[in-house]
This record gives structure tokens, C-alpha cells and sequence, in this order.
């Protein structure tokens, strides 16, 4: 069948059991189909509690604790749920053109709290100055169709007098309000003139890219 002749529905089951192919324990199905349904529902806030009040209203405790373990304690890749969305997105998307831009973007993250991962305080691009915040660089490959978040990677702080380490790879620990070099390895597209480009290496390549904060 034609992806773009489905309902809506079946169109978001097609996309939710590839994503479910990756993910694990067949149990994370269903939590991880109710999220992506909570992500994609009018609601205040999109964490675990409003998400639960509007997809299982009737169970809202229960939902609530089957969210968040899913989210906080259940260990699946989110580099293989990455992967599994480009090849499912990356094909539609082509058919209304080749990708023209890949987008690489610093955003910073509002936070109160002092748990989340990489959270300090730091310039925040948000609220235009210092405060306290998550940091994370993503890609996004693009056309003049629509754009697909390739890639995310969250620049985490050790909140110790040590050094940097592990520069070259996408989580290390830094210092906080150290300037460092950082060098992003993004798996996914190829470039849109990349010569090497092809079928088979399309969501396979890894490159480097280079952030100075």
C-alpha cells in the first residue's frame, strides 16, 4: 500500500511498530506508542504526568508510572531510534526533492532543577543570557519540502575542578563555563554534493563537526 494513500492512523502505527522494532523488550511497545501519542496531543506540558492525563485518562496513576519508567529506567538505544526514524523518514522525504541543507543548531534549554543531565549554568540562547540550562547541539537535514532532526547530542558538565575529557566524542564531561572545543560526530545523510553518496551508505556515514563554545 501507498504510504501517502494510509489514514493518518495507520500511517503513525506504520511509524510507531518500526520504531518498536528497535527499541527492545517487546513490553516498551506500548509505553513507547502512548508517548509518541502524548508528543503529538494538545497538552500544557509535555512530560510524563499531562501525557499520561491524555492518553489513559481513565488510569492516569498507572500510565503515569508506566511513562516515566519507560522514559527514565527502561535501556534502549536512542542512537538505534535515531537511525530507525531516518530510514523510515529519509525516503518520504526525498520524494518531494533532494536534501538541500543540512542545519546544525545550539539550543539551550531552560531548567529550574539541578538533575537533568548537562544542566548548569551557562549561556542560554532561549532567554539571551546566563542562566541555568541544558545545552545540546542537533543536525537536521533539510529540503524545501520539510526538515528531519538527524541528530542530537547533549553537551554534559562535570561540575569538578578537572580537566576536559573525552573531547572527541558527542556526551563528554567538561567544565562549566570553559571554552572547549568540541568535535560532533553526526550519523546519518550524506551531504546533498557529497560524491560518495549513494543507496547503500545513505544512513550509514559518520561525520565530524566541530563546535567552538
Amino acid at each position: 500500500m501507498d504510504f501517502q494513500a494510509q489514514s493518518s492512523e495507520a500511517r503513525f502505527s506504520a511509524y510507531v511498530e518500526g520504531l518498536v522494532s528497535v527499541i527492545g523488550h517487546a513490553d516498551r511497545a506500548r509505553p513507547l506508542r502512548d508517548y509518541c501519542l502524548g508528543l503529538m496531543l494538545p497538552c500544557e506540558r509535555k512530560s510524563v504526568e499531562p501525557m499520561a492525563a491524555v492518553t489513559a485518562p481513565e488510569r492516569v496513576g498507572a500510565q503515569h508510572q508506566s511513562l516515566l519508567h519507560f522514559v527514565n529506567q527502561a535501556p534502549w538505544s536512542d542512537e538505534k531510534v535515531l537511525g530507525k526514524v531516518r530510514e523510515m523518514v529519509v525516503p518520504a522525504l526525498e520524494r518531494h526533492g533532494p536534501i538541500e541543507a543540512w542545519i546544525i543548531d545550539d539550543t539551550g534549554l531552560p531548567k529550574k532543577g539541578r538533575h537533568s543531565v548537562g544542566v548548569g549554568r551557562q549561556y542560554c540562547g532561549q532567554l539571551g543570557k546566563q542562566d541555568n540550562c541544558q545545552v545540546a547541539v542537533s543536525l537536521s537535514i533539510a529540503n524545501h519540502h520539510a526538515s528531519l532532526p538527524a541528530d542530537v547530542a547533549a553537551i554534559e558538565r562535570d561540575h569538578s575542578s578537572g580537566p576536559a575529557v573525552s573531547p572527541e566524542t558527542p556526551r563528554e564531561h567538561v567544565v562549566p563555563n570553559h571554552p572547549v572545543s568540541r568535535t560532533y560526530e553526526v550519523r546519518g545523510h550524506r551531504g546533498p554534493h557529497d560524491p560518495q553518496a549513494n543507496d547503500a551508505n545513505r544512513c550509514s556515514h559518520s561525520r565530524k563537526f566541530k563546535v567552538q563554545r
